[in-house]
């Protein structure tokens, strides 16, 4: 908790199917007004690959436990093509 902003970092590594994978994920969040703003930085290191994927989205609290969040995604690999996604999705909270 960075006082207005959070943000966390996590490292993984793993062993899938006799092959090393690296995951490190950065987030960041913070309230601006009515609005969160989040963002996101991944890594991953695979014997089949690596790609980088940032995110960013914004959060409105419709009421107290449901909320409709925007979000963009990229994801980089270092072998073939780019790819984008924008999504809009409400979530509830029972």
């Amino acid at each position: 908790d960075l006082g207005v902003a959070k943000a966390s970092l996590a490292y993984q590594k793993a062993e899938v199917a006799g092959s090393d994978r690296k995951y490190t994920i950065l987030n960041v969040s913070a309230p601006l007004g009515g609005i969160t703003l989040a963002g996101s930085y991944a890594k991953y290191d695979a014997a089949t690959g690596d790609y980088n994927m940032t995110q960013i989205g914004l959060v409105k609290a419709l009421s107290k436990r449901t909320n409709i969040i925007g979000m963009y995604k990229s994801t980089d690999p270092d072998a073939g093509s780019s790819a984008n996604m924008t999504s809009v999705s409400i979530a509830h909270s029972f």
